[in-house]
């Protein structure tokens, strides 16, 4: 009989580690961001409050996406190697602005030895909404893959870029996803699982149905939708949460059971 085996997983949107859970410091990333300035949301950024989050959670498999560059991922580095994380991988997404030259950044930062696969990264214009990038790896000891993602807004000024990220996905299903049969796809999807299935099928969700952004005070008002999702197939959740921290975004975190060969 296979014994099972327990892991943890927690996908993070930071939006750039800044206050964004108050309207004023929503405003102040989200105004800065749409400029392209870099430099003045690291002004009100602290990755210190991811951080501590990651502490209180302890996942065995971390997920963040909205690191602004390699500013944040050199000041998030020695914090996550001191909480036990042994393989860190980095991808980009867009480009903050046209005449910045920082990225968005997102993460696959794991307890157990983890190799990074190399996968198309479509992330369109260095524009607000073209995606925060994708990220694959592969853990050897539990033979799964692990896809994070941060999908484009499915809208008409950003649905083509949308397109091509979801047909990435639904390649390394068919071709590389298959042969293992257990793999986890997590991130910021923009979209709701509803919408997802419509294009992606026999996918099973393990993470919670209730809404993930916004936390911010008054948006919330206006906007709350689940709209990050930790998905897959091969795994049983036997626990899941929404966990608010200092985003906009709540996140989304599990605990799977699976089987060791």
């Amino acid at each position: 009989m296979k014994k099972p085996k327990k892991i943890s997983f927690f996908y993070y949107n930071q939006c750039f580690a800044a206050d964004a859970k108050t309207f004023s410091g929503f405003f102040h990333c989200h105004f800065w961001h749409w400029l392209g300035n870099s430099a003045k949301i690291h002004e009100k950024a602290d990755v210190k409050r991811t951080i501590n989050l990651i502490r209180k959670v302890n996942p065995d498999i971390l997920a963040i996406s909205e690191i602004l560059g390699e500013t944040q991922r050199k000041e998030l580095l020695p914090d996550l190697k001191n909480l036990g994380y042994k393989s860190i991988h980095t991808n980009p997404g867009h480009r903050l602005g046209k005449n910045s030259k920082e990225y968005l950044e997102i993460m696959i930062a794991t307890k157990d030895k983890s190799v990074m696969i190399n996968i198309p990264n479509h992330f369109g214009e260095a524009k607000l909404g073209h995606g925060g990038g994708m990220i694959c790896s592969y853990l050897p000891d539990q033979d799964s893959y692990i896809l994070v993602v941060h999908l484009a807004h499915p809208i008409p000024r950003t649905q083509k870029i949308f397109d091509k990220q979801i047909k990435v996905i639904e390649d390394l299903i068919a071709k590389k996803f298959s042969k293992s049969k257990k793999f986890i796809i997590a991130g910021d999807f923009n979209s709701s699982f509803g919408n997802l299935s419509k294009k992606i099928t026999s996918l099973e969700k393990y993470s919670p149905d209730e809404p993930t952004c916004s936390t911010t005070n008054g948006i919330k008002l206006i906007y709350n939708k689940c709209i990050d999702h930790i998905l897959g197939r091969g795994f049983q959740a036997t626990k899941k949460e929404l966990i608010e921290g200092h985003s906009d975004h709540r996140g989304v975190f599990i605990d799977l059971c699976t089987s060791s060969k």
